[in-house]
């Protein structure tokens, strides 16, 4: 087997984790053919065959490796297999379920595998895990992009690159879209509110007409996670904005002091509530003259001393 020649050998002697021809082929509970070694570890995938490429990424979703092997294997060779996935997740556009698949394994990689290997990430990637989100065929896909964002977002320019390839609007146009008031609702409030940290995040959210309205009809209404990154996000994108009316009037045009105080007076957590009041204090001068503004008792809501302090 040696002297065989790799480039003639029929695909069904190739084994889909190692791609190389298999001497000791054992059959796993697919029915496919694999080499017993292959099976305790994680392997490095190579090549261009696109069924055998598909055939090892669908094994490795199947695979449950301890996090302590799968951060060892995911790092060994200065992130090969990282680089190999992400790489499939660039190259294989028209193949949507082998990228869903990629990025399925790299959710689990991207949670234990150190921060330097989260750096770095091409705009391509970012581009394609946009891909996935905007399908919406698949909620493990969704779930699984959205998880690597979390999770990577943070590391070296990755939220510029994010907001650099469309993330933003994307993300405010699903939600206006969703009536699933469910985790997937809540994981793109989280990557939303990452993304508005960065003033370039912000101005892309403003920038979208419907992204006040998506983010406030979330409030109360998905968990608790959900209003915490909302609130968080209104407080960040009014907080730089005082400057400049126009996004206080959408911001109540849309209903957003009218909610904003509903949460103040709910049953929220003590900080949520915090964060509400410090969102209304931001603009409340101007909210408090215009005739849209609701009566309210700011003394009771406990934002008197935000008015005072522009008054």
């Amino acid at each position: 087997m040696d002297g065989f020649d790799h480039r003639i050998a029929p695909s069904f002697f190739i084994c889909p984790i190692s791609l190389q021809i298999m001497k000791d082929p054992v059959t796993i509970s697919t029915a496919s053919l694999v080499v017993q070694t292959e099976l305790p570890g994680i392997p490095q995938i190579t090549g261009n065959d696109t069924p055998v490429i598909a055939e090892a990424v669908s094994l490795l979703c199947l695979l449950r490796p301890s996090d302590e092997a799968l951060k060892m294997v995911s790092q060994n060779e200065n992130g090969r297999l990282i680089c190999s996935l992400c790489s499939i997740m660039t190259q294989y556009l028209s193949y949507l379920q082998i990228r869903i698949q990629a990025a399925l394994v790299l959710k689990s990689i991207f949670e234990v595998v150190d921060g330097v290997y989260k750096e770095g990430l091409k705009f391509e990637f970012f581009e394609n895990i946009i891909e996935i989100l905007k399908d919406q065929n698949s909620k493990h896909g969704s779930v699984a992009a959205l998880s690597i964002l979390i999770r990577v977002l943070k590391y070296g320019n990755n939220k510029e690159k994010a907001i650099k390839g469309g993330l933003i609007p994307i993300l405010i146009e699903l939600l206006a879209e969703d009536n699933d008031q469910g985790r997937v609702c809540e994981m793109m409030l989280v990557v939303l509110e990452k993304l508005c940290q960065k003033a370039e995040g912000r101005a892309a959210f403003l920038t979208h007409p419907a992204g006040m309205a998506a983010v406030l009809s979330k409030i109360l209404k998905v968990s608790h996670v959900g209003d915490d990154k909302s609130i968080s996000l209104l407080s960040c994108v009014l907080r730089f904005c005082t400057s400049s009316g126009e996004a206080a009037q959408e911001f109540m045009e849309v209903g957003g002091v009218t909610k904003i105080c509903s949460v103040i007076q709910s049953g929220c957590h003590s900080k949520i509530k915090e964060k509400a009041r410090e969102v209304l204090g931001f603009h409340l001068k101007t909210w408090n003259k215009s005739p849209c503004f609701p009566f309210l008792d700011v003394a009771r809501l406990g934002i008197i001393g935000n008015l005072n302090s522009q008054v």
